[in-house]
């Protein structure tokens, strides 16, 4: 009756607001290269496991792959509008080891971060493989590569923590 269909929706609102709130963590900790699943379910008080479900349900796309998106944003966001070094560019963004997450870059984006720092430079943000900004309001609209869609990208291995 009414008790069973409030209880469910007090329910579906907590589970919400502990992923909302997850999310949110998320946001504000990705650039910590090891920032791990755990951590943030720790953080909403919620198993793991639950948590990692709650990402295939609620964004259709794994913990990893969310914060690979997030992560490869930032690098894309900062290698168009600073000119810090394309090193620290990564770490900023989570990242430790340049030359593996370089090479992740080019397979997601299908160019590297310097092709994309030198057409910042010169203008001809227009000639990438990408739209920046995106205005797209899909999920992860902020990674548009021509190819494979950001759903499909999956981690590396080393990005498992």
């Amino acid at each position: 009756g009414l008790h069973d269909l409030i209880t469910r929706y007090c329910a579906l609102r907590t589970r919400e607001s502990h992923f909302e709130k997850a999310v949110a963590y998320i946001d504000a900790h990705y650039n910590q290269y090891d920032l791990s699943l755990e951590e943030v379910a720790d953080y909403v008080n919620l198993s793991k496991n639950y948590l990692s479900n709650l990402f295939r349900t609620q964004l259709g796309v794994k913990y990893m792959e969310y914060i690979t998106a997030l992560r490869m944003s930032k690098v894309q966001t900062l290698l168009i509008e600073t000119d810090l070094p394309i090193g620290e560019v990564f770490r900023m963004a989570g990242y430790v080891d340049k030359a593996n997450y370089s090479k992740k870059f080019k397979s997601i984006f299908r160019v590297s971060a310097m092709e994309v720092r030198r057409a910042a430079h010169e203008g001809r943000l227009d000639a990438l493989p990408f739209r920046y900004p995106s205005h797209d309001p899909t999920p992860f609209s902020f990674l548009h590569p021509i190819g494979p869609a950001a759903s499909e990208i999956r981690p590396d291995e080393d990005d498992i923590l």
